[in-house]
């Protein structure tokens, strides 16, 4: 993907202010993937970026548990949280 400007003027390091349920998020991305807060956190921007890549083209993503089930998730925007409704 090319450098947009946007990207350019975004430094290597400033500071990123996270609501409880996004360090929750965080710390359960770098803890279940054995990786740093840095890593964990390059890891969410970049899946985010692949679904706001996919959701124009109606992506559908599928879940399959161990017994066979199947589950369809419609790819769209999320909410402020994450999608994710920590308590």
């Amino acid at each position: 993907m090319a450098e947009t400007r946007t990207a350019r003027e975004i430094p290597e390091t400033f500071t990123v202010r996270l609501t409880e349920n996004g360090r929750n998020d965080l710390a359960l991305i770098a803890d279940k993937l054995g990786v740093s807060l840095g890593e964990a956190l390059s890891r969410a921007v970049g899946m985010e970026a692949f679904l706001i890549e996919e959701e124009d083209a109606g992506t559908e993503i599928i879940l399959k548990d161990k017994k066979g089930n199947r589950r369809f998730l419609p790819v769209r925007k999320r909410g402020d949280d994450g999608g994710r409704g920590h308590n």
